[in-house]
């Protein structure tokens, strides 16, 4: 019995949120970080269809996640974005395996929502640089033209 409670402290404590999903897409089981990611009780995730937690610009990749798991039994590496009880995305990597003890499918959800805007703002400087790069040779080109510098 001990090791059952150890089990279940683990799972719903766990630095990683988790999410148990029946066959028809519908939660069934969350673990705190989970609640916390999403700022909603598990009372409230419980039965709600796990495509409608995910961003709208994201549901094709959720799909293709869902699609990949019924073939394979497993989807690992997707990012997507959830939406958060704000209205705000939380931006996760999921990694999901069917449980045949549980009938059911168990989804590891890490937030990588700092990586996420990182990268975006990584990818800004780097395209940032390259417009100013552009516009530094196109003056060059114009100020040789307008003062006849060959």
């Amino acid at each position: 019995m001990a090791t059952m409670s150890l089990a279940a402290e683990l799972y719903d404590l766990a630095p990683v949120g988790y999410v148990i999903v029946d066959d028809s897409g519908q939660v069934v089981g969350v673990n705190q970080l989970t609640s916390r990611l999403l700022d909603m009780t598990s009372d409230e995730l419980v039965g709600l269809p796990l495509v409608d937690l995910v961003a709208p610009h994201d549901r094709w990749k959720f799909e293709d996640l869902w699609d990949r798991m019924q073939r394979v039994g497993d989807g690992a590496g997707i990012e997507f974005d959830l939406v958060h009880s704000t209205g705000e995305f939380v931006t996760v990597a999921c990694h999901a395996r069917r449980s045949m003890q549980l009938d059911a499918w168990l989804g590891a959800l890490i937030d990588v929502t700092d990586l996420h805007h990182a990268r975006r703002e990584a990818h800004d400087r780097e395209q940032l640089a390259q417009w100013r790069d552009v516009a530094d040779r196109l003056h060059d080109s114009i100020r040789q033209r307008v003062f006849g510098i060959a």
